[in-house]
C-alpha cells in the first residue's frame, strides 16, 4: 500500500477522471497509457479500435520504440519547463504534495487530468482552460486541447495570467460571513496607502458594523492596504478583469452581494460585472473629468449608477457636461459627501517639539523656529509639486529663513513625461542641502510629524477633488494656501474657514505673499496652533476628525436610500436595436438588452429605444435647433429613375478598400461629380485609377494633412455654388489588417448603406435631400451622442452665433444635440455648407495634426451641422434603417 506522502495515483486519476463530460475514463482505467492518444499518433495501430489492444502494442511495439504513451511524455520531450509549470499549478493537497515529493509519476498524473479539461482542470489545479481562453484573447481561436498545450509550453513562460494568479489574489479576511446580514461590495481601484483607498477603507470599515464586506480591487500595486481591508472584511479579491474572472471564483460571499460601492471613477471596469449580474452599485467619485481620462469611464459610471456621490461640489460641476450627455437626474440621482469633516485643531506642546526635532534629523538642517511651509502626494503635475520648487525659489529671496518640504513618493529622474522635468526644478533648488530652504522627503512614517511640526500647508494642485492631506493639516493646526479653482475646497462650506487662504489659480506672487502673512503656530494652553482658539482640540481629541468618522462615511454613502435590486423585467422591452455599451457582438444578445434595460430604466440617454422615442425626444424640445430635425424610414429607388444632379466628396487619408467601395454602391456611378480629396499624389493616383478600373470619373485634389476630413470638404466651397446644389460627403477608413467585421468598418457600412443604398439602387437619402424644405441627410444612429468633449467649445461659438444677424439676437445651443450625423458622412446642400463656413469665418485658427480622439473643433463641427442648417432656413432630416449592423 502507499504511505501517505506516495498517494495510489491510479486511485486518484479514477476519482478525478470520473468527473470527464467526455467519459474517457471508460476507456482509460490508468492515466499511464491513453489509448486514443496513442492510436492518433500511430498509423500502423489506428485501425485498431480496442484500448486493450492498443495497450498490448505499446508494451510490445511502441515502448521500444521511443513511441510516447501519453500527451504529457509526448509534450515534455517538445518543451522545457513542463513539470515546473505542473508543480506551479497542481492544487489537490494528495496530488500536490506528490508533485512537491516528486513521486514517480504524479507530475504525469496531474498533467494528464488537467489535459481532459473542464470541469476537472480546475478541480485538481488553479488551471482552467475556459478562464485561460477569456484572459487570453490575443490567441486565436483553439481547441481546450490546444489552449492548455499553449499555457504549458508558451503561457507559463510568459507568465500569462491563470487561476493560479486569480486564486492566489482572493485574500481570506477576519470577519465570518454571516448569511443574516446584507453583503457589501466595496470596490477600491488599488491597495496604495494613498487618498482613494484610504477613504475605502474608511467605507468598508463603517460597513463591517452591520454587513459582510468584499473587498475587490483591481491592482494590488504596493498592497499595503490588503492586511488592513482584511481586518474588516470576509474577503479581499484582486481582479483586472472582474467581468471576465468573477465566473472562475470559487464560492465565496461575493454570490451574495446585494449592493456595490465603486469608490473612485478608476473603478468602472467593476461596472460591467455588476450590470450583468444586476447588483446595484453606488459611484462615489473624487476625480475631476479634466484628467478622467479616456472620458468613457466617466460615461459609463454616469449612465449605470444607482447614484453618483461627490466628495465635492466643485467636482460635481466639472461632471455638468458628462450628466447633461447621458441626461442624468442631478438633484435625485446625486449628493455632496465629503469623506471627512474640516475640524481645526492643534498639536500638544510636547508633540509639536518632538516633531520639530525629528524634522530636523530628517533634513539635516535646524528647524529650531522657522516658518515650515509643506506640501503632501505624489510627485506629478497634477499636484503641483513643481508649482511647489517655484514657490521655494522665490522664497530664497523674499523669506530666506522659511523652510520648503516636499513629501512624497513617485520621483523618476529618468521618466521623460515628468520626473526629468521636476527633477530639474529640485536640482537647480539646491534640493536637500542643509543650507538651503527646499528639501524632498519620500512618504514615509514620518508623514504626521512633518504635519506636526509645519505651519503651513501649501496645497499647490492643479486639480484635486478633495485631498486628505487638508484635513489632516487643518487637524494638526496648520493654516492652508491653495488656489482658487482647483480642489473641492472651493465649496461655500469652506469659504468661512479663516485658516484657509486662497489665491488666484497660478498666482505664484499671490502664494508666496499667503504664505509670508499666514501665522505660524503659536503656543496656547499647552498646545501648538495657527489659531489659538483651536488648543483646547488638541490632537488626541482632533484625530477622529482628520481621518473620517467611520461608521458615518458608509451610511450617508448607502444607508440614507439604499439602491433597490436592480430588477428590471427581463421580459420587458429590449428596443428595436441590438447595441451595447458594455457589451459587444461577442457577448450575449441578453446582456445587451439588460444593459438597456437598466439604462432606461435610470431614465438616462445613451441608446435610442426607438425612432419614435426619438421622434418624442425632438418634439419635446423648444430649441431652434431641435425644431427642424425630422426622422424618416429607410427606403430604396431604381437608380435609373432619373436621379437629381448630385456630386460626391470622399476624402481618402487611407485609400484601403475605396475599389471595393466603387463596386458597393450605384451612387458612385451615377453622380455628376466625384471629388476626392487625400495628402499625397500617390494616394491620388490610385484613387484615380481605382475610378478608371471601376468607371467613374474622379477628380482628385491633393491637400495638406489638415482637418481631417472636415477641412478638405469644407475648402471645397468658395460661396460661389448655388445654394441648392446637392452633396454627398464621405470618408475612408484604415482597414489593412483590421477586416470587414472590424468596428470602424461595420460602422461606415452602415453609413454608406444609409446614405448611399447598394451596388444597384440609390438610397431615399438623396430623394430626402432633394426637398425644398430639406438641407441635410444623416443616418439615424442608435447611439444618443452628446457634446462630449466638444461641449468645452461652446461658450466661444455661443457668441458667434449671438452675433449671426444684425439684430443680435440670442440662438442659444442646446443642452444635448439629440441627433446629428455621427461619423460625420451626410447629404447636404451647398447653402448649408456655406452657412458653416459663415460661421467660422475666412480667418479661422484651424488646428493641426496631432489631434486628440475627441473635443476638436472638428468634432463641433460633426455636430453643428444641424445647426448651420438650422442657419440656412434648412431642415435636418436622419434615416432609419434599424435592419441594419450598426456594431
Amino acid at each position: 500500500m502507499p504511505d501517505a506522502a506516495s498517494p495510489d495515483l491510479t486511485a486518484l486519476w479514477r476519482e478525478f477522471a470520473a468527473l470527464d463530460r467526455h467519459g474517457r475514463l471508460a476507456r482509460r482505467p490508468d492515466f499511464r497509457f491513453d489509448p486514443d492518444f496513442y492510436g492518433g499518433r500511430n498509423p500502423d495501430i489506428a485501425g485498431e479500435k480496442d484500448p486493450a489492444a492498443r495497450a498490448r502494442h505499446y508494451a510490445d511495439v511502441g515502448a521500444a520504440k521511443g513511441r510516447h504513451p501519453t500527451l504529457y511524455h509526448e509534450t515534455r520531450a517538445e518543451a522545457q519547463g513542463v513539470d515546473r509549470a505542473v508543480a506551479f499549478l497542481v492544487r489537490e493537497p494528495r496530488l500536490k504534495a506528490a508533485v512537491e515529493a516528486k513521486v514517480p509519476g504524479a507530475a504525469e498524473l496531474a498533467f494528464e487530468l488537467m489535459a481532459l479539461g473542464d470541469p476537472v482542470d480546475k478541480a485538481v489545479a488553479d488551471f482552467s482552460v475556459h478562464h485561460y481562453r477569456t484572459v487570453s484573447s490575443d490567441l486565436p481561436a483553439a481547441s481546450d486541447i490546444a489552449l492548455f498545450l499553449h499555457y504549458m509550453k508558451a503561457g507559463y513562460r510568459e507568465g500569462r495570467p491563470v487561476l493560479a494568479t486569480l486564486r492566489r489574489n482572493v485574500h481570506p479576511g477576519a470577519r465570518a460571513f454571516d448569511p443574516a446580514r446584507r453583503t457589501v461590495i466595496v470596490a477600491t481601484h488599488e491597495f496604495s496607502a494613498t487618498g482613494a483607498p484610504l477613504v475605502a477603507l474608511d467605507l468598508a470599515t463603517g460597513a463591517a458594523e452591520r454587513c459582510n464586506v468584499v473587498v475587490m480591487g483591481l491592482r494590488a500595486k504596493s498592497g499595503a492596504l490588503i492586511a488592513r481591508f482584511a481586518e474588516v472584511a470576509v474577503s479581499v479579491i484582486v481582479t483586472e478583469r472582474p467581468f471576465e474572472e468573477w465566473p472562475f471564483f470559487d464560492p465565496c460571499p461575493l454570490d451574495a452581494a446585494d449592493v456595490a460601492i465603486l469608490n473612485s471613477v478608476e473603478c468602472f471596469p467593476f461596472v460591467k460585472a455588476l450590470v450583468a449580474r444586476r447588483i446595484p452599485f453606488v459611484s462615489y467619485v473624487h476625480e475631476f473629468t479634466n484628467y478622467t481620462l479616456p472620458a468613457y469611464k466617466a460615461v459609463v459610471t454616469a449612465l449605470y449608477a444607482e447614484r453618483v456621490l461627490f466628495s465635492s461640489e466643485t467636482v460635481r460641476r466639472s461632471w455638468a457636461g458628462v450628466l447633461a450627455d447621458a441626461d442624468f437626474d442631478v438633484a435625485a440621482d446625486s449628493a455632496i459627501v465629503p469623506q471627512a469633516e474640516l475640524v481645526p485643531g492643534a498639536v500638544p506642546a510636547a508633540d509639536y517639539r518632538a516633531a520639530r526635532a525629528r524634522l530636523s534629523a530628517l533634513l539635516g538642517t535646524e528647524v529650531g523656529d522657522r516658518r515650515v511651509v509643506y506640501g503632501a502626494g505624489e510627485v506629478h503635475w497634477r499636484k503641483g509639486t513643481d508649482i511647489f520648487a517655484m514657490l521655494a525659489a522665490q522664497g530664497r529671496r523674499t523669506d530666506p529663513d522659511t523652510l520648503f518640504v516636499w513629501i512624497g513618493d513617485g520621483l523618476d529622474h529618468e521618466d521623460f513625461h515628468i520626473g526629468v522635468w521636476v527633477e530639474k526644478h529640485l536640482s537647480d533648488g539646491a534640493v536637500n542641502d542643509p543650507a538651503g530652504n527646499l528639501f524632498h522627503l519620500p512618504a514615509g512614517p514620518y508623514y504626521r510629524d512633518v504635519c506636526r511640526a509645519a505651519d503651513v500647508l501649501f496645497l499647490a494642485s492643479r486639480l484635486d477633488p478633495l485631498p486628505n492631506v487638508v484635513f489632516d493639516a487643518v487637524a494638526l493646526g496648520c493654516a492652508v494656501v491653495l488656489f482658487e479653482g482647483a480642489s473641492g475646497f472651493d465649496d461655500a462650506r469652506y469659504r468661512g474657514e479663516p485658516a484657509m487662504w486662497r489665491v488666484p489659480f497660478g498666482d505664484l506672487a499671490a502664494a508666496g505673499e499667503a504664505v509670508a502673512r499666514s501665522p505660524a503656530k503659536t503656543l496656547r494652553d499647552g498646545a501648538f496652533a495657527v489659531r489659538p482658539e483651536a488648543a483646547a482640540r488638541c490632537e488626541a481629541a482632533a484625530s477622529t476628525a482628520a481621518a473620517p468618522g467611520v461608521p458615518d462615511l458608509f451610511a450617508r454613502v448607502v444607508e440614507p436610500s439604499p439602491p433597490a435590486a436592480a430588477e428590471e423585467d427581463e421580459g420587458a422591452a429590449a428596443g428595436d436595436y441590438d447595441v451595447g455599451i458594455l457589451y459587444g457582438p461577442g457577448d450575449p444578445p441578453a446582456l445587451r438588452a439588460r444593459e438597456r434595460r437598466a439604462i432606461w430604466r435610470h431614465g438616462r440617454r445613451a441608446i435610442w429605444p426607438s425612432r419614435a422615442a426619438a421622434e418624442r425626444a425632438v418634439a419635446a424640445s423648444d430649441n431652434w435647433v431641435h425644431r427642424t430635425l425630422r426622422l424618416a424610414p429607410y427606403g430604396e429607388t431604381d437608380a435609373e429613375d432619373d436621379p437629381p444632379p448630385y456630386s460626391v466628396h470622399v476624402h481618402a487619408h487611407y485609400t484601403d478598400g475605396f475599389a471595393e467601395d466603387l463596386a458597393g454602391f450605384a451612387a458612385w456611378r451615377h453622380a455628376a461629380r466625384v471629388v476626392a480629396t487625400t495628402d499625397t499624389e500617390a494616394k491620388a493616383a490610385e484613387i484615380a485609377a481605382a475610378g478608371r478600373n471601376g468607371g467613374v470619373a474622379i477628380e482628385t485634389r491633393v491637400v495638406a494633412n489638415r482637418g481631417r476630413d472636415v477641412l478638405p470638404f469644407l475648402e471645397l466651397f468658395d460661396g460661389s455654388e448655388d445654394d441648392n446644389a446637392l452633396w454627398c460627403h464621405v470618408h475612408l477608413k484604415k482597414s489593412v489588417g483590421l477586416g470587414p467585421t472590424s468596428p470602424g468598418a461595420v460602422w461606415r457600412a452602415f453609413l454608406m448603406r444609409i446614405l448611399l443604398g447598394g451596388p444597384e439602387r440609390l438610397s431615399t437619402a438623396l430623394a430626402l435631400i432633394r426637398a425644398p424644405e430639406a438641407g441635410l441627410v444623416g443616418a439615424f444612429d442608435p447611439y444618443v451622442m452628446g457634446w462630449t468633449g466638444s461641449r468645452r467649445l461652446l461658450a466661444p461659438l455661443q457668441a458667434r452665433l449671438d452675433g449671426w444677424e444684425a439684430d443680435g439676437g440670442r440662438r442659444p445651443l442646446p443642452d444635448h444635440p439629440l441627433l446629428f450625423p455621427v461619423g460625420d458622412m451626410f447629404w447636404v446642400k451647398a447653402g448649408v455648407v456655406n452657412a458653416m463656413r459663415r460661421l467660422f469665418g475666412a480667418d479661422y485658427p484651424w488646428p493641426g495634426e496631432p489631434l486628440p480622439g475627441d473635443g476638436t473643433v472638428y468634432h463641433l463641427i460633426e455636430r453643428l451641422w444641424p445647426t448651420a442648417a438650422a442657419l440656412a432656413g434648412r431642415d435636418s432630416v436622419f434615416v432609419d434603417k434599424p435592419d441594419e449592423r450598426r456594431v
